[in-house]
């Protein structure tokens, strides 16, 4: 998916360094998700508990620590969450207890452990368990504001350059995000940052050639989607230069009359 944008012009070099949460300055108040619902999960609570919660690093089941969950912030698919209330620049997700998948419930927190390392570093998420099972994932909270919560007049006139730019960092650290749409990336004021990552690679790569048109399919809808998005939170003078500018996707215009 978006093979169509990866050459766009003003995209930083391949090898840059990501800059961490905690190596960029805090801009922003916004919160890390705003997720939808899921109607075959089982939720464990929407509010936190106060109290610490013991767990374990699944990968090391003799170390043991505690978690405290501060204010909600969101709730998802999978999961919700928290603020960490003992150190402000993480949050935490707890995971539903899947009725369906007790499998995916382990495999789903460990895929978005690796996804978050591996784009915003080592240190910048770990995977823990309660003792009933409980999956937690501790990670960086992304400084910013939602792209679906900006206003309008929040973009510069290069805000598709940025956003590309993002792709490109996605890119570079071989991850194919599967669900980049407004609600997963965060604006600081200067950049793009994904949020709520899995890595779909592997998936893409062993599909079927039906299954892959469905990836492309769904991956060029929510580049239209996100491209409408940025375009409706610039400036009216801006969005009118980029209209006129050609880089409205192909697939954008194929079905209008030329």
């Amino acid at each position: 998916p978006f093979d169509d944008v990866a050459m766009a012009a003003n995209a930083q070099k391949a090898d840059e360094p990501i800059p961490g949460p905690s190596r960029r300055r805090n801009e922003g108040s916004g919160s890390l998700v705003s997720e939808h619902g899921s109607d075959d999960a089982m939720s464990v609570s929407d509010t936190s508990s106060g109290g610490p919660i013991s767990v374990c690093d699944p990968s090391d089941p003799s170390y043991r620590t505690s978690l405290r969950l501060g204010d909600h912030l969101g709730q998802g698919q999978f999961g919700n969450v928290f603020e960490d209330a003992d150190h402000p620049e993480f949050v935490i997700k707890r995971y539903y207890q899947a009725e369906d998948d007790p499998d995916d419930e382990i495999h789903l927190p460990h895929r978005e452990e690796e996804t978050f390392r591996q784009f915003y570093g080592a240190d910048a998420a770990q995977r823990y368990e309660e003792a009933d099972g409980t999956q937690y994932l501790r990670m960086y909270r992304i400084p910013g504001t939602l792209l679906d919560d900006l206003q309008p007049n929040s973009l510069p006139e290069d805000a598709l350059e940025r956003y590309v730019d993002m792709l490109e960092k996605l890119q570079s650290k071989g991850i194919m995000h599967g669900d980049l749409h407004p609600e997963n990336i965060m604006w600081d004021g200067e950049s793009f940052w994904p949020i709520d990552m899995q890595d779909i690679t592997t998936n893409y790569f062993a599909a079927t050639g039906i299954e892959k048109a469905e990836y492309n399919e769904r991956g060029h809808g929510i580049w239209e989607d996100t491209f409408t998005k940025i375009v409706a939170k610039m400036s009216p003078e801006d969005a009118a230069k980029i209209d006129q500018s050609g880089m409205v996707p192909m697939w954008a215009t194929e079905d209008q009359d030329t």
